[in-house]
């Protein structure tokens, strides 16, 4: 997709978040009970803090966390994959770095996240954990773990500007999930065993997106609406 139309896509978007709606606040609500249904009695949810205008899953995280569950959360760094953080039992993080992410004190490498969450989920293959954790191996399924079917197993919820219906995402250009899960980051076997889950508002899902080849596309897209498979 050429540059100036994902900018001017990105900035669509956001002036929309911004503008605050009652149709937004709906959402809102109804996206923080969408997501505690999904992420409870999962041991392990890997998710982010929201910005000003993007889908706030803070209520349900502070719920799982309450209830037991450990948030992971990304540590952001120029032109680096993330790292990672356990959120520290509520989601009221301050702001840090060029950004202004709420961000944990920096914990795990992608590499060692992905060895904690394949640890946390069941065996789908008789593969090594080093094998399906690796971010240069592309064995197993083709078409990547869904949430439904794997109700028990930790989560990654990634957050995005717009999703495609095939799962393709759009996000702020910083690149960083596409470094971390995309086909050539970090840990990209790793949606092959943990469901990788979009996370966007209903209005900002679906037609198709433009990716290219080290684009991160996932497999479920989480609205207000509940819980969709890319097609």
């Amino acid at each position: 997709m050429d540059h100036s139309i994902k900018a001017a896509l990105r900035a669509d978007v956001r002036k929309t978040r911004r503008s605050g709606s009652l149709a937004a606040a709906s959402a809102q609500k109804r996206l923080a009970r969408a997501t505690a249904r999904l992420i409870a009695g999962r041991p392990a949810v890997v998710a982010y803090a929201a910005l000003p205008g993007e889908p706030n899953l803070d209520s349900a995280l502070n719920a799982h966390m309450h209830d037991g569950g450990t948030v992971f959360l990304p540590v952001t760094r120029p032109n680096r994959p993330l790292t990672w953080g356990r959120a520290p039992g509520r989601m009221d993080l301050p702001p840090r770095g060029k950004w202004h992410i709420r961000e944990p004190r920096e914990e795990l490498t992608t590499a060692q996240l992905a060895e904690h969450l394949l640890d946390l989920t069941q065996p789908a293959s008789v593969d090594s954990k080093e094998n399906r954790a690796g971010a240069s191996e592309t064995s197993g399924p083709e078409r990547g773990a869904l949430p439904q079917d794997r109700p028990h197993a930790p989560l990654v919820l990634v957050p995005g500007l717009r999703f495609g219906a095939d799962g393709t995402r759009l996000g702020n250009g910083g690149g960083f999930y596409d470094r971390t899960f995309g086909p050539q980051g970090q840990a990209a076997a790793l949606a092959h065993e943990v469901p990788l889950t979009g996370v966007c508002f209903s209005w900002e899902f679906g037609g198709r997106l433009a990716a290219e080849e080290w684009d991160l596309t996932v497999q479920s897209v989480l609205t207000e609406d509940g819980l969709r498979t890319a097609e």
